[in-house]
């Protein structure tokens, strides 16, 4: 417990800008994983995830707890995924409208 508090008062070493550029992308900001099964390629008779559904709205903040090789990683990268799909989607829109 104290560790993880130690992390949630840990200052970050990367600074805001002060300029940030503005970025309003096209999606609900709603991600959503739906049953999903997973395995890795080098392990294919074996299952990370199965049947594994997952939603997060706007604004929530959701934590992935469990022990060492519960696929907690997997599903953050699984999520980060889905997240750069639907960026790419908003610029490949951006870019169709602003030919």
């Amino acid at each position: 417990m104290e560790r993880l508090t130690e992390l949630l008062n840990a200052e970050s070493g990367i600074k805001q800008s002060e300029n940030p550029p503005a970025f309003s992308p096209t999606g609900q900001g709603k991600t959503t994983l739906q049953d999903i099964s997973f395995y890795y390629p080098s392990r294919p008779e074996h299952l990370a995830l199965n049947s594994f559904s997952l939603e997060i709205n706007p604004g929530e903040t959701v934590t992935l707890v469990g022990p060492s090789g519960a696929e907690n990683s997997t599903v953050l990268q699984l999520t980060f995924c889905d997240f750069m799909i639907q960026l790419l989607k908003s610029y490949y829109l951006m870019e169709l409208i602003f030919q």
